[in-house]
């Protein structure tokens, strides 16, 4: 089986110099058609909080529905037994089976992604000197490196088919970026997830791409509050340990690590409503026609709770097959639904 290397130098303005590269095992022969992605929690293997694992896994799916052609899963629809995030049998060590079959899914025609990082520290000891060339002790430097890794699975075989490793030397003199404690590990990510994508895209065939939703949205990240993983703490947790202010605080930054220019008030009315989709601006006649309108906060559609925009894309597939689709969502605090028909 051919392997071949591919190595690009990445600059991670502002965290050091670091790069990646990819040792690709050639997909087998019998790789076939592949319709959807199943984004497994991100995980570090050094001390972190499950917001952190939350925060990367969000980067994997936005960048995977705007790609546009995949079915996309997050942690948020399926369930890992026991200790088993390790496993490259997914199908075995979760219910993504049935999750599977439920959206008519081929179980050949599903990847996984998984990605965690680990950190190594170096140290290096020199010594220092007076004037006159007399002893004065000893400096100690430490350089912090970040190891990220995203493997990619292939459930029905329980192989994986390739994976992507990358190091990133952390600058402990950079400006710090609020929202975000190591932006260069952010930024390597998204391109290995990126990298990950092209690598794939021959073997994605959904007809032309996925179903545009035809609208422009924030998404009201509340499951960021309750997301756990490996027993941490959750960030609701977290911030019952703070008092008033910097826990008002900490939830701005939290949000802003996903849009850095949200504004003020759209912090305060994420805090205050659902999960959801906010609609900014409406390009789909459609749904103009059946009486939404920019401002409303998408809570479901077609039955499917819309916490993130990759269960608004399988949504709109799934609605794409029926006769009629509800439409639930939230105006000016009051519930509203709306029935979506199918085009003739």
């Amino acid at each position: 089986m051919n392997k071949f290397i591919v190595l690009l130098a990445v600059l991670a303005a502002g965290c050091g110099a670091g790069g990646y590269k990819a040792d690709i095992v050639t997909p087998p022969a019998n790789l076939g058609n592949l319709d959807a992605v199943v984004v497994y929690p991100f995980t570090f293997r050094y001390k972190y909080d499950a917001y952190e694992s939350y925060e990367k896994v969000q980067d994997e799916i936005s960048l995977l529905v705007d790609w546009g052609k995949a079915l996309v899963f997050g942690p948020d629809d399926f369930t890992i037994f026991g200790n088993k995030l390790k496993s490259l049998d997914p199908y075995a060590t979760t219910n993504l089976l049935p999750k599977m079959k439920n959206n008519d899914l081929d179980l050949n025609s599903v990847v996984a992604f998984r990605g965690w990082s680990e950190e190594h520290v170096q140290a290096t000891q020199k010594r220092a000197f007076t004037s006159t060339g007399k002893k004065a002790g000893a400096v100690v430097h430490r350089k912090r490196i970040l190891v990220c890794h995203l493997e990619v699975i292939y459930p029905a075989t329980r192989r994986l088919l390739f994976e992507i490793m990358g190091t990133i030397v952390q600058n402990p003199y950079a400006d710090p970026v609020e929202w975000d404690e190591t932006p260069g590990l952010t930024r390597m990510h998204r391109n290995m997830v990126k990298s990950a994508m092209k690598r794939l895209g021959d073997y994605f065939t959904f007809p032309g791409s996925m179903p545009d939703p035809g609208i422009d949205y924030l998404v009201n990240y509340k499951s960021l509050f309750t997301y756990t993983v490996e027993g941490k703490k959750t960030l609701k947790e977290i911030l019952k340990e703070k008092d008033m202010l910097d826990r008002e605080a900490e939830i701005q930054v939290r949000y802003r690590y996903f849009y850095p220019e949200l504004k003020y008030k759209e912090i305060t009315f994420f805090q205050k409503n659902p999960a959801g989709l906010l609609i900014k601006k409406i390009h789909n006649k459609a749904l103009t026609g059946v009486g939404l309108q920019p401002g409303d906060l998408l809570l479901s559609w077609c039955g499917i709770n819309l916490t993130g925009p990759h269960r608004l894309v399988r949504a709109i597939v799934k609605s794409s097959k029926s006769r009629t689709c509800r439409i639930d969502a939230l105006r000016n605090g009051k519930n509203v639904s709306f029935d979506l028909r199918a085009k003739n």
